[in-house]
């Protein structure tokens, strides 16, 4: 609710633009920012919208549980090295050797907790 008191501020004429983004922790300019949205879409356009877009680079969950399967089906129990090398070299894996270790620990850990 900063975000009223000093759009309220700056309307009554008691703060500056700069002032304003200042009270908000920002920039007069990313103040002026958000004046703009405001106007323009109301309280919607105060909303931050990269939180509600998922990311361009989320891999599809059918490649994740193709993954998680293939580990539990046919290479259970081999270190994440090891499966990743097999991965990018018998599958012809595109993904990072980090994403991959991601993947397999989360579904290692889900599996676990469930039994």
């Amino acid at each position: 609710m900063r975000f009223y008191e000093a759009y309220n501020g700056w309307s009554c004429g008691h703060l500056t633009q700069d002032e304003a983004g200042i009270l908000l922790g920002k920039s007069g300019r990313n103040f002026r920012r958000y004046v703009g949205r405001y106007h323009e879409n109301g309280e919607a356009g105060l909303l931050d919208k990269r939180l509600s877009q998922a990311s361009h680079r989320c891999a599809p969950l059918d490649e994740v549980l193709q993954l998680t399967d293939m580990y539990s089906a046919r290479y259970h129990g081999w270190n994440v090295k090891h499966f990743y090398s097999f991965y990018v070299r018998e599958h012809e894996g595109e993904r990072s050797y980090s994403w991959v270790k991601k993947e397999l620990q989360k579904g290692w850990f889900g599996q676990k907790g469930q039994g």
